[in-house]
């Protein structure tokens, strides 16, 4: 299927990319600098001169880059008077009298998160990167970027994994394994230089750990306990000793966006576009994202005429999800997610 992101900033910056590029998940897209503090310099104070008389006195137009020491302002006469700048910055405002020093710059960037094309630039704002191939999504992600050879754990479906099923991985490999219940399987994929971990589930205990991780660690269906899906399985064993890469960024409820694992396919046509949320139709596999069947998997059935009434209270628009055991349950729309 054919897969676009939209990477972007959410102030003006710099894009540091062209239409027809190839990326990587490190590749930095776009970035800007942002002030981290403010420094207000009273001059009409320090030159002891009304506000107009003051202002005439400055030495600097607005914009100039400045170092702690620079003269901002200066006054000749019979004892000549200097305003100097307290520390570097920029400045970004003039007015009554005062100047503003935006000092202690951040520098914030988007990275690609993937590999593709640049199929479109946003002026000031990051791109749109686009590739082919095969999408896994899931609940949880610890915010870091990477790509490697995936490599499928064995006994992906048998209970909890050990520390030893990871003795024979190799360097740069992403793997997927089913429950992790121990802090060794995780320090172990960092001893191994693996690219990253995709795991079905995670001890919720682990958290803390698998978020200060190095490297990419994505969970697919929840916390704790409990079994895999075939449908997902299928979708990583097919792509097994491709090279996939990771974004494991957390969940953002207002563009939908969610961890995931995209394995690019070079050949072929593409399929249907699926974006960070596609339109769900009955028959397709879908993944529940929460509530008493979060990371349960099933296929569409029917789409409910009218809005439901959940117990939160809330009357969402839902759809009835035959489990893999054969319950039927009822779940909203917004909580579920396209297998593909």
């Amino acid at each position: 299927m054919d897969i676009q992101r939209t990477r972007r900033l959410s102030v003006t910056g710099c894009v540091l990319v062209s239409e027809g590029d190839q990326v990587h998940p490190e590749d930095v897209i776009a970035e800007a600098a942002i002030s981290s503090g403010m420094l207000v310099i009273d001059l009409s104070l320090a030159l002891s001169l009304p506000l107009e008389e003051a202002e005439a006195c400055i030495v600097r137009e607005l914009g100039d880059e400045l170092e702690e020491g620079d003269v901002v302002a200066q006054c000749d006469g019979t004892i000549s008077r200097l305003v100097r700048a307290p520390a570097d910055g920029r400045l970004v405002d003039i007015r009554e009298g005062r100047a503003t020093l935006a000092a202690g710059e951040t520098l914030i960037q988007v990275k690609a998160g993937m590999l593709g094309r640049i199929s479109e630039v946003i002026p000031e704002f990051g791109a749109v990167i686009q590739t082919q191939g095969s999408l896994v999504q899931g609940v949880w992600g610890n915010g870091k970027v990477g790509e490697g050879v995936l490599n499928v754990l064995a006994g992906y479906q048998e209970g909890s994994l050990e520390a030893a099923a990871l003795e024979d991985v190799e360097n740069g490999q992403l793997l997927a394994g089913g429950v992790c219940l121990h802090a060794a399987v995780l320090e172990a994929c960092v001893e191994k230089g693996c690219a990253g971990m995709i795991l079905n589930r995670l001890a919720p205990e682990l958290i803390p750990l698998a978020k200060d991780l190095s490297v990419p660690v994505i969970v697919l269906s929840g916390f704790g306990r409990g079994l895999a899906d075939k449908r997902t399985l299928d979708i990583l064993t097919a792509g097994s000793g491709k090279t996939a890469c990771v974004n494991a960024s957390g969940p953002d409820l207002f563009t939908s966006q969610r961890p995931e694992m995209i394995i690019p396919e070079v050949e072929g046509e593409p399929e249907d576009g699926l974006g960070f949320q596609g339109v769900i139709t009955i028959g397709q596999d879908v993944r529940i994202l929460s509530g008493e069947y979060i990371g349960r998997v099933g296929t569409v059935a029917v789409f409910a005429k009218s809005p439901v009434r959940f117990e939160s209270g809330l009357e969402l628009l839902s759809a009835a999800v035959q489990l893999e055991d054969g319950d039927s349950v009822s779940v909203p729309l917004q909580n579920l997610m396209i297998l593909r």
